[in-house]
This record gives structure tokens, C-alpha cells and sequence, in this order.
């Protein structure tokens, strides 16, 4: 099992998840996820490990109003004449190699998300036991959803927030409808 999360840039808590096989590529997962985030959370940036540099994936995050952090493969060639590139995905790699330390700066929001993998590993301990594949995304999932839950109380305590859950099902159930 892979699994590729979203994570909330101030509390790690995991706002889209996606549990795939280990063949399953890292790039084709990007579209998923975000479309699952930005269905909940509004944002202005993203950051992404390189496995998620892509031209579509750069594109359609820029088309959305979002400026993506992620980084350029090593053998991205921008002005390729056999390979016409969109102009999006030029304006990105300039804005990448004119303003390198800017952009790594950003970029470096992505250890978020390994934070988030290690506080669910530390917590509910780092295997799975489930036997069946099903299961075995269950579990994973469930032990998100635990995470979740952990930072939800946390942050209830840490920041002051109050939390009316039976209004915050109602707008889901509401949004979700329509």
C-alpha cells in the first residue's frame, strides 16, 4: 500500500487522502487530491514533492488560481523545440530557477506532510495488520481519521476553538448535496 495525503499547512491534519497500491504512480495521484482539497479548503499556494511535477499538474493548479511549489525534474527542458511546453509551465520554471531560494523557501511547506505520516506512525504505531487489501486500506484510513480527530482536540485546546460538530455535518451534508 501508498498512501499520498494532503495535509493543512498549520495543524498537519489530513484534509485528502488517496491509498493506492505500490505500483501506482506518484503524478497521476496530484489531480485526486486536489480536487478533494480545494472541494473544502480554500488556499492561495500548494507544495509538492517532485514526484508530483508535472506539466498537467502545474497547469491545472495555476488555471485554479493556485501557485504551485514543485519543484523541476533535473532534465526539464522548458524551451524544447520537439516538445512545445504550455506557457504556464514556462513562467513556473522561470519563476523556479530566477528565484530559487523564494521558491525553496515554499517549497520546504512539503515536510508538513511528513510530519503528519510521522505523527500518525508515532501514535498508532508505524504497520498495518489487516491481511486483505480492503482491510488493509480501512485500517490506514481509520487511523487517519484517529489523527484527525487527535489534532481536531488539540488544536480545540491549544487555539481556543470551539467546535459545534452537529453544525459542521449539517454544512457537509449541505455542501455535498449541492
Amino acid at each position: 500500500m501508498k498512501a499520498h495525503i494532503a495535509v493543512g499547512s498549520k495543524t498537519q491534519v489530513i484534509c485528502a487522502a488517496e491509498i493506492t497500491t505500490k505500483k501506482t504512480g506518484d503524478s497521476p495521484m496530484f489531480k485526486p487530491l486536489f480536487q478533494i482539497y480545494s472541494k473544502y479548503f480554500e488556499f492561495k499556494e500548494l507544495s509538492a514533492d517532485k514526484v508530483y511535477s508535472s506539466k498537467a499538474n502545474v497547469c491545472m493548479a495555476v488555471e485554479s488560481g493556485i501557485r504551485p511549489y514543485i519543484p523541476f525534474r533535473s532534465n526539464t527542458n522548458p524551451e524544447s523545440h520537439t516538445n512545445p511546453q504550455p506557457e504556464v509551465w514556462k513562467k513556473m520554471y522561470k519563476y523556479f530557477k530566477e528565484h530559487e531560494l523564494v521558491f525553496m523557501q515554499h517549497y520546504h511547506e512539503r515536510s508538513k506532510v511528513e510530519t503528519a505520516f510521522s505523527m500518525v506512525k508515532k501514535r498508532l504505531g508505524p504497520s498495518i495488520r489487516a491481511k486483505d487489501n480492503t482491510a488493509q486500506k480501512n485500517e490506514l484510513l481509520c487511523k487517519f481519521l484517529v489523527h484527525n480527530i487527535t489534532v481536531l482536540i488539540q488544536e480545540m485546546f491549544g487555539l481556543g476553538i470551539e467546535v459545534d460538530f452537529f453544525e459542521a455535518a449539517q454544512k457537509v451534508a449541505q455542501k455535498s448535496r449541492g
